[in-house]
């Protein structure tokens, strides 16, 4: 009787623990959220094409699935002239939808469409040293097609692999609207990419209730192009200049292997 209380007091004395997984979304669907990305050798729907594709193997028949994510974001800015504010975007949400399909005993083959991941904050008429109300943002975001498989080679061993198409964007607004002697504002937009990136995954049942996992996900490059600078100049009494090929690149989604 005294380790079930002693365990139940050292899991309501910790401290919150906050993790975040850089760009990337940390699950898919209710089930990946829930288990808080932990659900590599239990996904039993069409998001298994970008967690772990082996998991189409559940699948009996055919299947479709659609999620949408809400979220608050609990940030805000703060400096000696805009005192507290909090972003403009504060609400939002992520979607993602699948749809998979029993080819034979062994094979099953899906495709799925989801937000790969993204970051970012919009202030509206925030107050700065220039003495002015501008707007300050950076956006980003991705998303992803992904076409799959997943065969059973035994009875207890599955394999499964993912291609996935991955469309990238970027706009940026440094107070966009102001210009006085030392700084002029900017604004980046349109900004756009496309990339690739494979998956491939393993499931082994080694007995009825003990399921070994494995996913691998290459490295995939994002270089965004076809953007516009223009920055504002006119305390200068010049026209705004303007960067009409402007490139970004330097980011990318990391290799994983789970």
């Amino acid at each position: 009787m005294l380790r079930p209380i002693l365990i139940a007091l050292i899991v309501l004395s910790a401290r919150t623990a906050e993790a975040g997984y850089g760009f990337n979304d940390i699950g898919y669907g209710t089930q990946s959220a829930g288990l808080a990305g932990a659900d590599l050798a239990v996904t039993s729907n069409t998001f298994a094409l970008t967690i772990n594709p082996a998991g189409l193997k559940s699948i009996e028949k055919s299947r479709f699935d659609f999620m949408l994510e809400p979220y608050y974001s609990d940030v805000h800015h703060q400096d000696a002239y805009a005192g507290t504010a909090t972003p403009d975007n504060r609400l939002g949400g992520s979607v993602g939808a699948g749809y998979a399909r029993r080819i034979s005993n062994r094979l099953v083959a899906g495709i799925g469409l989801f937000v790969q991941g993204g970051a970012g904050n919009v202030y509206k008429n925030l107050q700065n040293q220039f003495g002015t109300s501008d707007d300050l943002s950076a956006l980003f975001g991705t998303v992803k097609l992904a076409p799959g498989l997943s065969w059973d080679v035994t009875d207890k061993l599955t394999v499964g692999t993912s291609i996935a198409v991955l469309y990238s964007s970027a706009r940026q607004k440094v107070f966009p609207t102001t210009s006085v002697d030392g700084f002029s504002g900017f604004r980046v937009d349109g900004l756009a990419g496309w990339s690739g990136a494979a998956r491939v995954g393993a499931l082994y049942d080694i007995t009825p209730r003990w399921t070994l996992a494995a996913s691998y996900s290459t490295r995939s490059k994002i270089r965004l192009e076809g953007g516009k600078v223009t920055v504002n100049r006119e305390a200068s009494a010049q026209p705004n200049l303007i960067y009409s090929e402007t490139s970004l690149d330097g980011l990318n989604f990391p290799q994983e292997l789970s």
